[in-house]
């Protein structure tokens, strides 16, 4: 006679192997969902914008499907049935509803590393979101407790499982190649850098030239690239480019230098709005007070309404445009080769003896810094690179998967960053790459202050491009990192950064001959989809050489950066040219209307279109703001 307990054990044996299918395809429906199917095509889609291969986190993401899929699959199997029943319950909901997300549900969605993002969504799709999802949640669990007694339940939910699955793969099949690409591509770096050199307007060097006489250059330093040990013994545990490759980049060297004589620095806070300046302005009147010397002219109109090319523009004077004159005629390569290799400005500083240090972050700022060799001092080469921390890529790649898969209620839960990204990519080099990371170039500045390059030149300019205002927030007030910090803690924090700056040239002697500006690359878009319904200014402050003491004061001139920037720049640092560089900030009259531009960017079903508006008058005063003109040009960043 069989006894009782005997009889229990093989009951749950046969409830376990009759549970484990459908538990299994539950789990890999939610966790290859998560970890693997939708990076892979997060990676595809924007594999241009990341600084890593997909095989840097690829065998991370793949094992974790595998173990989600075990572990989720073991608890629905594995525990007693109503447990088991919710367990199944949260697992297909999860799993088929985030699947539904990302197919169907993210109208309008924009790019969580944009200037849009979820707080864009509108009321009604909020409400339709939640209530799809709770209702397919409310479904999921009293199917999962009547699956025993009812079979056509257990069929159904099996169907769907494997039409979710059975999507995802064959979308992951046809996007294998792409996701790959970049380490094919990596092989021809220095060849595409060169035919992009040969567009007939660039009037470039060969690439390998270039390269040439950068590795001349650090062997001149004694800086030899030969690793060491401690370098080979890191590589083993790296992800280095193809052979061949080599990446010219803006390295963060010399950040906390400056010059003995004149110095010209350009900070530039990402998306730092007037609205945003108003904001704090308002809540704490002194809080701009420290910017003794300045002129704030807060009627200012950046050329471009996005940070690419905003920021290529602002250091070269250069715009993207073609021969022809049309706004954005050249490819992103084609645009940073010949602007960076023929910035009348970049001349003008280094005909002039000021030693040049840019620092802005790769993709946005610049593909490769090789049209820079010569000019800017902290460019080098790196063969490859490696990956810091590869449990954070990871993690910040299933942070983007998240906020893909998640109703619109939950969406702006996810923080991640382009700087979160690019921080944990460290290039083989002499020194990192720079990246914009706000709350650590704080602490830098906190830690080392400013010192005076004594083997450097007479003068200097530095052009500092900080994350800002730009969200996702995550620098303090104080400059300490936040997880989640508002706009205006953000904003105070990039300015507390500027004043201990200010502080160190003032501790120098160096503050009253420096030449500063502070500005924004663009203004908050608040929609990228459609033209703008009310200003979009970003606000300047100026200090020219030779003012230190006098209180912040504001003008009313309508100015813009296309017109005043680099007039103000060269005027005030003191270059010696035979160019007419037009009129600076500081000469603009107040009560004078004058007619600026902003080239607005817009993006329609996948479509970028430029809205090209003329301002003639107060820009303050939407009524003065014109549109004159719309330009399809495809992809944006091309």
């Amino acid at each position: 006679m069989v006894s009782e307990s005997k009889q229990k054990r093989v009951a749950y044996r046969q409830q376990v192997v009759r549970r484990l299918p459908l538990a299994l395809l539950c789990a890999a429906a939610l966790s290859f969902t998560l970890f693997l199917f939708t990076p892979m095509d997060i990676y595809a889609g924007n594999r241009t914008e990341f600084l890593f291969s997909f095989t840097d986190m690829g065998g991370w993401l793949l094992a974790l499907a595998l173990v989600g899929t075990m572990l989720f699959g073991a608890l629905i199997a594995l525990t007693p049935r109503r447990v088991s029943a919710v367990i199944a319950a949260v697992v297909f909901w999860l799993g088929v509803m985030g699947y539904a997300q990302g197919m169907f549900l993210n109208i309008g969605l924009k790019s969580l590393l944009g200037d849009g993002g979820a707080g864009d969504t509108p009321l009604w799709l909020y409400i339709l979101d939640t209530a799809l999802w709770v209702a397919a949640g409310v479904a999921a669990v009293l199917g999962a407790l009547n699956m025993e007694r009812k079979s056509w339940i257990r069929t159904a939910a099996g169907i769907a499982l494997v039409v979710v699955l059975g999507m995802q793969v064959v979308g992951s099949v046809s996007i294998f190649g792409k996701v790959f690409a970049r380490d094919n591509a990596a092989a021809g770096t220095s060849a595409a850098a060169g035919a992009a050199s040969e567009a007939p307007s660039a009037g470039l060097t060969g690439n390998g030239a270039r390269l040439d006489a950068l590795n001349s250059r650090e062997k001149e330093n004694g800086k030899s690239r030969e690793k060491t040990g401690d370098d080979k013994g890191k590589d083993r545990h790296s992800n280095r480019e193809k052979p061949g490759a080599q990446k010219v980049y803006l390295s963060d060297a010399g950040l906390y230098s400056v010059a003995r004589g004149r110095n010209t620095v350009v900070f530039v806070l990402d998306r730092f709005d007037y609205d945003y300046y108003r904001d704090v302005a308002e809540d704490d009147p002194d809080f701009f007070a420290p910017l003794t010397g300045f002129t704030l002219f807060d009627d200012n109109l950046s050329l471009y309404s996005r940070t690419y090319p905003a920021i290529g523009s602002m250091i070269t004077g250069v715009r993207q445009e073609d021969a022809d004159g049309n706004p954005f005629g050249w490819d992103a390569d084609t645009y940073f080769a010949s602007a960076y290799s023929t910035s009348p400005f970049l001349q003008e500083l280094k005909a002039n003896g000021y030693e040049i240090r840019l620092y802005t972050g790769p993709y946005y700022g610049y593909r490769s810094a090789e049209p820079l060799a010569g000019i800017a001092e902290n460019v080098e080469v790196s063969d490859g690179y490696r990956i810091s921390n590869r449990g954070e890529l990871v993690q910040y790649m299933i942070g983007l998967a998240g906020y893909r898969l998640l109703p619109h209620l939950l969406k702006n839960t996810i923080h991640v960053t382009t700087a979160m990204f690019n921080s944990l990519v460290q290039y083989v080099g002499e020194h990192p790459a720079y990246v914009l990371n706000d709350w650590e170039t704080f602490a830098g500045l906190t830690e080392h202050g400013l010192t005076v390059d004594a083997q450097g030149a007479e003068n200097a300019f530095r052009f500092i491009h900080l994350n800002g205002c730009h969200g996702p927030c995550h620098m303090g007030e104080d400059g300490s990192y936040r997880l989640s910090a508002s706009i205006e803690e953000a904003t105070k924090g990039s300015f507390n950064l500027i004043y201990r700056y200010i502080a160190e040239l003032k501790r120098l002697g160096l503050y009253e001959n420096a030449t500063i500006l502070i500005t924004g690359d663009h203004p908050w878009g608040r929609s990228n989809e459609q033209d703008p319904a009310e200003p979009r200014l970003t606000p300047v402050f100026v200090k020219p050489a030779g003012a230190s003491q006098e209180s912040l004061r504001t003008s009313g001139a309508q100015v813009c950066q296309e017109l005043n920037m680099q007039a103000f720049l060269v005027k005030s640092s003191g270059l010696t040219t035979e160019r007419d560089w037009g009129v600076s900030y500081l000469e603009v009259p107040e009560g004078t209307d004058i007619e600026r531009r902003h080239l607005f960017a817009v993006s329609h079903k996948g479509k970028y279109y430029i809205s090209e508006f003329t301002v003639n008058g107060n820009g303050h005063d939407f009524a003065n703001w014109k549109k004159t003109g719309s330009t399809p040009i495809g992809y944006l960043y091309r």
